[in-house]
């Protein structure tokens, strides 16, 4: 499983997202702040092999973000 944080589409974190399903990572977490283009990344990451993508829409420069990532992830897998 990887964690993919700044994966809106179009960005670079989306590009590594992609690479990533595309070398064998199979369960992802992709964070950013924009739900919609998250979708898009977890589709394209899908469409390159993944086969589960978790989108978290967070603003991780907000107080307590990153723990709620690894709370939502730890409990949905």
């Amino acid at each position: 499983m990887c964690l993919v944080a700044g994966a809106s589409a179009g960005s670079i974190g989306s590009g590594i997202a992609k690479s990533l399903a595309e070398a064998g990572f199979k369960k992802m977490v992709v964070v950013a702040r924009t739900k919609s283009k998250l979708e898009e990344t977890a589709k394209a990451s899908k469409e390159a092999g993944a086969e589960e993508v978790l989108v978290l829409p967070k603003d991780l420069f907000l107080p307590g973000a990153s723990e709620e990532v690894v709370k939502e992830t730890v409990d949905h897998f």
